[in-house]
């Protein structure tokens, strides 16, 4: 790993223990984070986490993935008769989220790198590959 992509995992896990403090806290509690939190104990349990081997999710909130949709020729699913993976029926295009939400976050990781991506091209090419199989 560069030492550029240590300091953008690092940014990354940061940004994520930020979200996951503030979201549904009142407004002293995160005025009291970002007062002391964010100067002092984050950035020492990010260094904690990653020289322990904690595996950081590839997106956080507010990121922007590119995802493979199926978009299946039949509006019924009573109509088709193949089992729904990447059939003659089905056509899938490539959709572009704003990751909204910590759950968000653990959906795209779980299709990390097979139906989402950090990258319009990336999606393009595996959306490509899928059409070849």
């Amino acid at each position: 790993m560069t030492q550029k992509e240590h300091e953008e995992e690092k940014k990354r896990l940061y940004e994520l223990i930020a979200q996951s403090y503030t979201s549904n806290r009142s407004k002293w509690e995160v005025e009291l984070f970002n007062e002391f939190m964010r100067k002092h104990e984050i950035p020492r349990l990010v260094d904690d986490l990653i020289e322990g081997g904690v595996i950081v999710p590839p997106c956080k909130v507010g990121d922007t993935v590119y995802a493979i949709a199926p978009d299946c020729e039949y509006q019924y699913i009573a109509d088709c008769d193949a089992s729904c993976t990447f059939c003659e029926h089905r056509r899938s295009r490539i959709e572009t989220w704003t990751v909204k939400s910590l759950y968000q976050v653990i959906i795209v990781w779980q299709s990390w790198g097979t139906r989402c991506f950090s990258t319009y091209e990336a999606a393009e090419q595996a959306l490509r590959g899928h059409e070849k199989e």
